[in-house]
């Protein structure tokens, strides 16, 4: 066979070699392919991103809502500049729901605390501190609550003004012959807040003196204002007379004042009995009462009650005696009883009226009133509640409250957790039975003044039910009335159980601090700053200044004379001297009475 059969044989058929240059565009048309699958996918994407933010930016709700939750929260001021004193408004929009506290330059005194709603927004004012320099300052809402750093959520500037001051006289106080006779007890020192209206020398203070002012020697003081309370003396003067329904002015030492700030004028009777001026219970000025009774004016002031009026008193330089106008006699009312410091709610929804129901014990009619008895008191009874016990200091060892400032041996007490007033209108009420506390060394069965610490066991104005421990088993009326109706019930079942009684002193249970508003404790707010301010107007319907007393309305220092109980009813703090200060404030009112 030839050699080249063999060959083919033995060997396969193989097709020649593919071109170089038609393997390259076989590749790169799969490149081309894969390419336009990339960039149309991504063209969808692309086009599914902005449907979703053109839709998310046409519902206003939505990112509303989205900017509270992340708690940017945005504060605008009206005005924002002015003198120290100047009254502001700072309005809040995009804050999420909770708990706030507004602060100037980073401090929360004076500053309001509040409850931001569904709305995101609020609206609150406050007064430029009076020791505020000139220049820019803050105004700022932190969150409320127990993180470290605070965190603050927005802030905005304020600009203080330096205020005018002129080389001349100095401008201070009210000279307007207010209408309403204001008594003031001897020994007891009280002071107006007033903002100078021209800054200059002031070289004398004058006060004008109702026609049944009793006081027949006073003394006159200027205060230094520190945060809104009387702090140093700056000035005084003294009488050994006074003239009854005329101007009355004492010199003092020349005392440059500035236009713009905040001063206190304060006045004590020495000797006669009841220092009566005028006030304007319609003008809420600042007005403190010093916690010691005194017979001259300290250095320091020592706060206590508050009592915000306007009182016919200036600082000037008139001459040192009895100066006009005099003015038409007023018509003297059947009592004058300072009103409790106005209360701000907290901004959420305002409180609704319950309906109204009968009370369930039968109405008693105002009692007729009567002169003031005369003659210390043999056995004072203290009727209360929790707070009474606050303030009467049964838990304190050795006993720093109100016993420790009046004669322990003629006061006694009777106190019930959760004695609200309409309980102890009941003369079944299990607080009238057995021994009182402490009891008086005479009289004690049958005492001759008895103090009715006066609490509710609601929200007073809110629904009755609508706030966690609300007691409703005397009916679901919570005004205003129903309130002064249990008062002129508990006054006619004390009548009947101590005939002896010559006396009843009603006294509202301690509310808030100075310049209203609300404290929160834990995110809740307290009880007794509702209802303190509205239980003293109840009062204010049935005292009539003789047999039947008003107290002042008392107040903390500061929301930590509050603490957290878990109730949020208004117990004072075991973790200062709470109980101590404020009972023996109270201790001092009884002291000038006894």
């Amino acid at each position: 066979m030839p050699a080249g059969g063999s060959a083919r044989r033995g060997s396969s058929y193989r097709l020649p070699p593919e071109p170089t240059a038609l393997r390259a565009r076989r590749a790169d048309g799969r490149l081309e392919a894969f390419a336009v699958s990339i960039a149309t996918a991504l063209s969808i994407f692309a086009i599914a991103i902005v449907v979703l933010l053109v839709v998310n930016a046409s519902d206003p709700s939505k990112s509303a809502a989205e900017a509270r939750s992340s708690g940017s929260g945005r504060l605008t001021l009206s005005p924002t500049s002015g003198q120290a004193g100047t009254a502001a408004i700072v309005a809040g929009t995009n804050f999420a729901q909770g708990s706030v506290q507004l602060a100037w330059d980073g401090g929360d005194g004076g500053m309001p605390a509040l409850t931001i709603g569904s709305s995101g927004s609020f609206q609150a004012s406050f007064v430029v501190p009076a020791g505020a320099a000139a220049g820019s300052h803050s105004v700022s809402a932190h969150a409320v609550g127990t993180a470290t750093p605070v965190r603050t959520i927005a802030t905005v500037s304020f600009t203080v003004t330096p205020a005018t001051q002129s080389g001349g006289a100095g401008s201070l106080g009210d000279q307007i012959v207010e209408a309403t006779p204001d008594p003031s007890s001897q020994g007891m020192v009280e002071a107006t807040q007033y903002v100078a209206t021209a800054g200059g020398a002031v070289t004398s203070l004058s006060i004008y003196l109702d026609a049944s002012n009793q006081a027949t020697s006073f003394s006159l003081g200027l205060y230094s204002d520190a945060g809104g309370v009387p702090d140093a003396l700056l000035a005084q003067g003294s009488r050994p007379s006074a003239q009854n329904g005329a101007w009355n002015t004492v010199t003092i030492n020349a005392t440059t004042i500035t236009s713009g700030a905040a001063y206190w004028i304060a006045r004590l009777g020495t000797s006669g009995g009841d220092l009566v001026t005028r006030v304007n219970l319609s003008v809420a000025n600042a007005d403190r009462v010093d916690v010691r009774p005194l017979s001259s004016l300290a250095t320091t002031f020592s706060v206590g009650a508050s009592y915000p009026h306007v009182t016919s008193m200036y600082a000037g330089n008139a001459a040192a005696s009895v100066v006009g106008p005099t003015p038409t006699p007023a018509a003297t009312p059947t009592q004058t009883l300072k009103p409790a410091p106005t209360f701000v709610p907290t901004p959420t929804t305002a409180p609704t009226t319950a309906p109204t129901t009968a009370p369930t014990t039968a109405p008693t009619p105002a009692p007729t009133p009567t002169a003031p008895p005369t003659g210390a008191f043999t056995c004072t009874e203290v009727n209360g509640f929790s707070q009474t016990g606050n303030i009467w200091s049964l838990q304190l060892s050795p006993n720093t409250g109100f016993e420790s400032v009046v004669d322990g041996t003629r006061y006694q007490a009777r106190i019930v957790d959760g004695g609200a007033i309409w309980k102890w209108a009941d003369p079944t009420f299990s607080g009238w039975s057995g021994n009182a506390t402490s009891p008086c060394d005479a009289n004690s069965l049958v005492p001759d003044r008895v103090v009715v610490d006066v609490t509710e066991s609601f929200w007073i104005g809110d629904p009755c039910g609508s706030h966690t421990f609300d007691d409703c088993s005397a009916g679901s009326d919570t005004s205003v009335a129903r309130v002064a109706q249990d008062v002129r019930n508990v006054v006619a079942t004390i009548r009947s159980k101590y005939p002896s009684v010559r006396q009843i002193v009603l006294m509202p249970l301690v509310g808030g601090p100075p310049g209203g508003g609300q404290c929160l404790i834990a995110g809740h707010p307290i009880r007794a700053i509702q209802n303190s301010p509205l239980i003293a107007q109840a009062i204010s319907q049935v005292a009539n200044g003789g047999d039947i007393l008003a107290t002042p309305q008392w107040g903390v220092r500061d929301c930590n004379d509050f603490y957290d109980d878990g109730q949020y009813v208004g117990h004072l703090s075991p973790y200062n001297d709470a109980k101590s200060r404020i009972g023996q404030m109270i201790g001092w009112w009884f002291a000038a009475r006894p």
